[in-house]
């Protein structure tokens, strides 16, 4: 099927609703959709000749800015790995035996 084919039929379909058409302003909208339709069909007949490829722009990140980015996602790795040591199970103040009510064995 051509790339224009399916306007031009839809075309031809509202121009024969025109012709029937009683009221002469809706006679002449559907004469105006129908030569829409048309240009429709030429303009994908058109598109269908191009062979076109969109590639996004390239944008190279300002070296200042991709410093500074550099340097907030270091110092946001330190913060999270300094916030895992404080809540390890190992650290001192978890093994303090007093904090956790920890009791000797034999002692009830």
């Amino acid at each position: 099927m051509e790339p224009g084919a399916a306007y031009r039929a839809k075309a031809a379909e509202i121009e024969a609703r025109a012709r029937v058409e009683l009221d002469p302003d809706a006679r002449a909208e559907l004469k105006h959709l129908a030569m829409s339709y048309l240009r429709l069909a030429v303009q994908a007949e058109r598109n269908a000749l191009n062979d076109v490829v969109y590639e996004p722009p390239f944008n190279p990140p300002v070296s200042g800015q991709h410093v500074a980015q550099q340097q907030q996602q270091a110092q946001q790795t330190i913060k999270a790995e300094t916030d895992e040591s404080t809540s390890d199970e190992s650290s001192p103040a978890s093994l303090d035996p007093v904090k956790n009510n920890i009791q000797k064995p034999g002692v009830e």
